[in-house]
């Protein structure tokens, strides 16, 4: 009667090895998801620090609150069609021409966005306010 070696493990190997390419496959599209978020952050933030900018300006030269509101919309537009000024989002303080905007985004992911608990990670929302330059 013959034994073959290693009776007790035979199929380990392939079983590790496909486990730890699920939990890589796990790390690749956590990382990715992350990175997705981390990038929309940045990106909202930068579209809105622009767009309240040029709406500060725009009241500056105009002092028409719907002029500002508007130019701080094209420049949101233009940055990323995705991303929108919120209902009542745009405000003008009339005696400092004070413009605050209030952008938000909901960000395309592979699974954040489709789970429960990292659902409200993919919606990026960030207000930023400026004065009007004085130059």
């Amino acid at each position: 009667m013959t034994t073959a070696r290693g009776t007790g493990e035979q199929g380990m190997v392939g079983k590790l090895l496909v486990f730890w390419l699920i939990v890589l496959a796990v790390i690749v599209v956590a990382g990715a998801d992350a990175g997705k978020i981390a990038w929309a952050h940045f990106h909202v933030a930068s579209v809105a620090s622009n767009a309240v900018s040029d709406g500060a300006t725009t009241y500056r030269d105009t002092h028409s609150a719907t002029k500002a509101c508007a130019a701080a919309a094209a420049t949101v537009s233009a940055g990323d069609a995705n991303l929108k000024i919120i209902p009542h989002g745009c405000k003008v303080d009339p005696g400092t021409g004070r413009v605050t905007i209030t952008v938000t985004k909901q960000v395309n992911t592979w699974v954040a966005g489709r789970l429960g608990f990292t659902k409200k990670y993919t919606t990026i929302s960030d207000t930023e306010s400026a004065t009007p330059p004085s130059l």
